[in-house]
């Protein structure tokens, strides 16, 4: 019977083990969930930024043959660093992540 009893408060251990386990990875969820949408909320995404860099280089997606867009942030600024390539010359920009402000461009001729 003390087996029994053992067993008993082995399995209520572990069961308020993978309760606890469970309510974590609830509230990482929705910690992360929180952050996308914000993500989502407060910048212009990748796709808005890339189209500013082209509409400012003249061009459009369909001239490019490759492109880059990263998303990079510190403590008090948030931008996207911008690249594409057309047959003529390769564009960089630094687009920030919030105004939509180009930050810096250059563009080099093809090799």
């Amino acid at each position: 019977m003390s087996q029994k009893k053992g067993e008993g408060k082995m399995n209520k251990t572990l069961k308020n083990i993978l309760i606890a386990v469970l309510v974590l990875v609830i509230i990482g969820a929705a910690i992360g969930g929180y952050f996308i949408y914000r993500h989502n909320d407060t910048y212009i995404g990748a796709e808005a930024a890339l189209n500013i860099a082209l509409d400012d280089a003249g061009t459009t997606v369909t001239m490019i043959y490759s492109d880059d867009v990263e998303f990079e942030k510190t403590r008090h600024s948030a931008w996207y660093e911008v690249e594409f390539d057309t047959h003529q010359n390769e564009y960089d920009y630094i687009i920030d992540a919030v105004t939509g402000e180009i930050l810096n461009s250059s563009i080099k001729p093809q090799d």
